[in-house]
């Protein structure tokens, strides 16, 4: 079962928003790793996540969008076959074979104008093989981050 997680999610958003410019909506998503020598989180080199490796999650972040302001979010997740994803104030609608969720949900831009989201993968039940991670925020659809779920 994955949740978003919003512990590293702050890390996450100071970690992009450094690297960014907030002048105009910015989308990225990325496979970040907390690194404890540096007390925060890198950039993965890489789009394979181990179940062992939990310090690995699947993040996205827009940047540069009218502060304190209420957008509408569809994330669309392919999965091998008996995935699971939610978020606590969403609503996810799956296939019959679970291999397709699509997560909608609205989320209030920060005083900064940033909208994130992480997923963890942090249990042995999560289907190993082929991710995507879609995500579309209000009309502006942005293209799909692939990624591996190994043992």
């Amino acid at each position: 079962m994955k949740k978003s997680n919003l512990v590293s999610l702050i890390s996450c958003i100071l970690l992009f928003a450094s690297n960014t410019s907030i002048a105009a909506p910015n989308f990225k998503a990325s496979i970040l790793q907390y690194n404890p020598k540096l007390g925060g989180v890198v950039e993965s080199k890489s789009n394979i996540i181990s179940l062992s490796q939990r310090n690995k999650q699947v993040c996205w972040f827009n940047t540069g969008l009218k502060p304190n302001t209420i957008y509408h979010i569809k994330q669309t997740i392919l999965s091998p076959r008996g995935g699971f994803f939610s978020i606590p104030a969403g609503i996810t609608l799956a296939n019959e074979e679970k291999t397709r969720h699509a997560i909608v949900s609205t989320n209030k831009a920060s005083a900064d104008g940033i909208v994130s989201m992480c997923w963890a993968f942090a249990t042995d039940t999560d289907p190993v093989g082929e991710y995507s991670l879609q995500v579309k925020v209000n009309q502006d659809e942005y293209p799909a981050l692939k990624f591996t779920l190994v043992q």
